[in-house]
């Protein structure tokens, strides 16, 4: 074949594009929309009645807030009451109705969201959107019919501004006999102003609930992966405390646009119309699903078992369970064992070009990530963002800055695989890169299982790419693909959630694993 790599770049761009495919959000649907459909345009009305100045639990404002709440709540004939509560004297004033269901009996699904925002800024996205969104899935309900379940409704307060989520925590105290009845929370959140509305938690014991949101979602966002990084993270939300009362539940949000987080620039014209109509798109279905889910599934859904999940692509999520996860990073390490075993007997693979391969995969490693930090060291001095931690947030041109990172991580990876080309067969290349997947598949299986799929997949088909190589005169279309598709397709989106999550701090390691990528990158040389 005449150009192995540049068809491996070619494949690997498109892949990496089909698994981006997943960001490319829905257009916002108009306010004459069908009415059993979810309409950005209608929510945005709420958005904007909604923060049209900040306000923090306590306040005038937010006063003002609850009252159109009220109002639009009577509307959609929630009969709604409010629940005060206090907790070493501070007050909250959460919002409860309910959209009375077909079926007789208590009410086991429960969405949630704070209305309150910070005093810094008018909170557009954080959290009226979640509002908002809240408002117009139950109004487009309605309008489909009555559901079989009785759906309850749960606008908290002084979410913000207490050190704790305190809306929640006062209903999870105070409300015992609403609570016990719950099987299912859909919490909305946000932290941003664009970017995919992903569905980042579940909690422990989340294989039923993955099925049935693969099932329900038409154009899902999400990644147990996200779930192993947020349980790192600083971060609570209302579905926190329903989780530590023993609920299970599904906690969306989006990420992007960290600057606005929190700042007076969270207002209605800089929030996203497409990801306000992703929201929608994500929660009207599920919700719809679980509203008119029988006994038996929604009892399901308590079942114990972990899972691990992720989209593919656009409208598409893979979902096996843990058990599955822990017997592919098994196997996929005793074939590779097997495989190398087979390479060395068979002398097609050599001790000392495969050692210094690996060498020199392990120095595009490291000098991946110096470059990714010599990169964020140069520009923090000169532009004063704020930093806590890996958080860098008000760096401009940070999308711009990774771009350059990955293209010097994967330029660097590039050329040094070229030096070892005259120095190592494609097996010994090959063989080398993949002890260290098989590694990390092994070593995340153990630490982060949620997030083992992300090295497993490339080293399985990795190694049947190695297998391959044995017997072949020169690199394969085969051999190509094996190696070019599962690696980008996997790691294009985590590295785009990533920078959207944990912002351009996290580019070191960013810039690790696409080393890792471009170190798959097949050899012409032959033994």
């Amino acid at each position: 074949m005449k150009h192995p790599r540049l068809w491996w770049i070619g494949i690997c761009a498109i892949s990496a594009l089909i698994g981006l495919s997943s960001f490319w959000l829905p257009k916002p649907l108009t306010a004459n929309a069908p009415a059993n459909s979810f309409s950005a345009a209608r929510a945005f009305e709420h958005i904007k009645n909604i923060a049209r100045a900040p306000h923090p639990s306590g306040s005038p404002e937010n006063q003002r807030v609850r009252e159109y709440l009220l109002a639009q709540m009577r509307e959609l004939g929630l009969k709604p009451r409010e629940i005060k509560g206090e907790r070493n004297g501070a007050t909250a004033i959460n919002l409860y109705g309910e959209l009375e269901g077909a079926q007789p009996g208590a009410t086991p699904i429960l969405l949630v969201a704070h209305y309150d925002s910070v005093p810094t800024g008018p909170g557009a996205a954080d959290d009226s959107t979640g509002v908002a969104t809240g408002l117009e899935t139950i109004r487009a309900l309605k309008a489909r019919g009555q559901l079989r379940n009785t759906l309850g409704i749960l606008f908290t307060d002084a979410e913000e501004n207490h050190g704790v989520c305190l809306g929640a925590n006062l209903f999870v105290r105070d409300q015992t006999n609403l609570l016990k009845n719950l099987r299912l929370i859909v919490n909305m959140e946000a932290r941003g102003n664009h970017g995919p509305v992903v569905m980042f938690q579940t909690g422990r014991g989340n294989r039923e609930l993955m099925r049935l949101f693969r099932r329900a979602c038409p154009l899902p966002v999400a990644a147990s992966f996200s779930e192993e990084v947020y349980r790192r993270m600083p971060n609570d939300t209302d579905l926190t405390e329903f989780l530590n009362a023993g609920k299970r539940g599904f906690n969306f949000a989006f990420v992007g646009g960290i600057d606005f987080y929190h700042s007076p620039r969270d207002t209605p014209e800089n929030l996203s119309q497409r990801t306000l109509q992703h929201y929608g798109e994500c929660v009207l279905p599920l919700v719809a699903e679980l509203g008119n889910a029988d006994g038996d599934t929604l009892e399901r859904c308590q079942k114990p078992g972990d899972a691990t999940f992720f989209t593919i692509y656009r409208g598409r999520t893979a979902l096996y369970s843990a058990g599955t996860a822990r017997f592919l990073a098994l196997a996929t390490a005793a074939l590779f064992c097997i495989a190398l075993i087979s390479g060395f007997r068979n002398r097609s693979i050599r001790a000392t070009p495969f050692g210094i391969s690996f060498g020199v995969n392990l120095l595009a490693t490291i000098l991946a990530v110096g470059v990714g930090a010599a990169v964020i060291f140069a520009l923090v001095p000169n532009f004063q963002p704020r930093a806590r931690g890996p958080f860098i947030i008000g760096l401009p041109f940070a999308t711009g800055a990774l771009s350059v990172i990955l293209l010097l991580s994967a330029t660097i990876t590039f050329a040094l695989r070229r030096w070892i080309s005259s120095r190592a067969t494609s097996s010994e290349s090959l063989a080398s890169v993949l002890m260290i997947w098989v590694g990390l598949a092994l070593v995340s299986n153990k630490l982060l299982p949620g997030a083992s799929y992300l090295f497993m997949w490339p080293a399985l088909f990795g190694t049947f790419a190695l297998v391959e190589s044995y017997s072949l005169a020169e690199v394969s279309m085969a051999q190509l693909v094996l190696t070019a598709v599962p690696a980008p397709l996997l790691m294009a989106p985590t590295i785009a959630l990533l920078h959207q999550t944990i912002t351009i701090g996290i580019a070191p390691l960013s810039a690790a694993l696409v080393a890792f990528v471009f170190c798959l990158m097949p050899q012409t040389r032959r033994a």
